[in-house]
């Protein structure tokens, strides 16, 4: 007697337009037979309700690929411990966990902050608390904590966490001021927890261990909402295509192809993966 496995599930966190990153990785998840869950920004609810009844209708005439099971709104600074305890085990009931989480969630006040030197501590701490910390966060509710009522955490127990990150984080960008540190604390975040969370014991089960594999996609500048408040960032943009020796940006869609790959790829973690047509390998 065949049966069929269950569907694989991604968390796919921060989308915010169809030119999202995170839109292509919930595209590329969909394709290859995973479920997806999003959660956006308030702010962007629109825009992701009407992406998610676009995909639905084309669902209903195709019948092919994975489900978009549900989206969330979560504000990080305080939504996280809520979505991870509460929202997505209510979604998902007692038989499905999360194999694979996408963080894409970053922010800085780029409007009022001119330069890195004129940063304020209170715009700093923001950044740091939104584009980084979150991604400590959650690792610790998804993986490390157990939900309400000593449930088990939401995601498998062996499973992955893929964090977006830039070039800014080792390079001095002046255009990216605030966002450098930002980036660096997360890929100094995303070695710390692989190291932290490659094998941890179950307290579910005796002599079995659970596996956190922690990654991040270094991407190569694309236009995205986020990208737009970047100053020149169409100037950057065209040096990188420029200089790189693909002679040209990468897309969207290259991006996910590596996310989808990473959240299988079980032999990596803790490392910083650039997608940026090799621009990173030729700059002093």
């Amino acid at each position: 007697m065949n049966t069929v496995a269950p569907r694989r599930i991604a968390l796919v966190m921060g989308v915010a337009n169809h030119r999202s990153i995170a839109w292509a990785c919930v595209q590329e998840f969909l394709a290859h037979n995973t479920d997806c869950i999003v959660t956006y920004h308030p702010r962007f609810q629109m825009h992701v309700d009407r992406l998610v009844d676009s995909f639905s209708q084309q669902e209903e005439k195709h019948q092919e690929g994975g489900k978009i099971l549900g989206q969330f709104s979560c504000e990080v600074e305080t939504g996280i411990p809520e979505l991870f305890h509460a929202q997505i085990p209510d979604l998902l009931g007692d038989g499905r966990r999360l194999d694979t989480v996408l963080h894409s969630i970053a922010f800085a006040d780029m409007e009022h902050t001119k330069s890195l030197g004129q940063a304020s501590w209170s715009a700093y701490a923001q950044a740091q608390q939104i584009s980084s910390y979150s991604l400590i966060e959650t690792a610790r509710c998804a993986f490390a904590l157990s939900g309400s009522e000593g449930k088990h955490p939401v995601m498998a127990d062996h499973s992955s966490l893929t964090a977006l990150s830039y070039l800014g984080a080792v390079r001095a960008l002046p255009p990216y001021h605030i966002m450098g540190p930002a980036k660096a604390s997360l890929e100094a975040n995303v070695r710390g927890l692989a190291a932290e969370y490659g094998c941890v014991k179950d307290e579910y089960a005796t002599n079995t261990n659970r596996t956190l594999r922690v990654n991040a996609v270094s991407a190569g500048p694309v236009a995205t909402l986020s990208s737009r408040g970047i100053p020149n960032f169409g100037d950057w943009s065209r040096q990188v295509a420029d200089t790189s020796p693909l002679k040209r940006n990468v897309t969207t869609q290259e991006i996910a192809s590596t996310v989808h790959f990473l959240s299988k790829a079980s032999g990596i973690t803790g490392q910083t993966i650039y997608v940026d047509a090799g621009y990173s390998s030729v700059i002093p």
